[in-house]
C-alpha cells in the first residue's frame, strides 16, 4: 500500500483525530491504517458471508468489532456505516439491513480507493 500523508486522506479518515490517538507519531498512524486495511477487508467479507448465511447474531457481532476498529483509525465515515448495519440487523429489518450493507461495501470500497490511489 502506498500510503501518502494523513492529511491526503482526509475524505475517508479524521487525521486529527487519528494523529491524537497515535501520540503524533505519523509512523504508528501509517502502520495502524495498514493494519485497518487488510483487516477491515476481511471484517467486511465475514459480515458479506454471515448476511448470505442469514446469520443475523454473527453479523451483528462483527459489525461490533468492526465498528471499534473504525473508530481506533478515526474512519468516521465506515463506523458510521457499521453502526447503520448493526442498528438494522438488531431491529430485525431485512430490507434495511441489505440497504445498510450496500452502502457499508461502497464506503469500504471509498476507503481503499482514497487509500491507494496517489494524490
Amino acid at each position: 500500500m502506498s500510503l501518502k500523508t494523513l492529511h491526503d486522506l482526509a475524505s475517508v479518515i479524521d487525521y486529527e483525530a487519528l494523529l491524537n490517538r497515535c501520540l503524533n507519531n505519523l509512523d504508528f498512524a501509517e502502520s495502524m491504517l495498514a493494519l485497518f486495511q487488510g483487516h477491515g477487508g476481511e471484517e467486511l467479507a465475514e459480515i458479506e458471508r454471515a448476511c448470505s448465511n442469514g446469520n443475523m447474531q454473527a453479523v451483528s457481532q462483527i459489525a461490533h468489532r468492526f465498528h471499534g476498529a473504525c473508530a481506533n483509525v478515526a474512519a468516521h465515515g465506515l463506523q458510521a456505516r457499521v453502526t447503520e448495519l448493526r442498528t438494522a440487523v438488531l431491529d430485525g429489518a431485512s430490507e434495511k439491513t441489505t440497504h445498510c450493507l450496500a452502502e457499508l461495501q461502497r464506503e469500504w470500497q471509498r476507503f481503499i480507493t482514497a487509500v491507494a490511489t496517489p494524490q
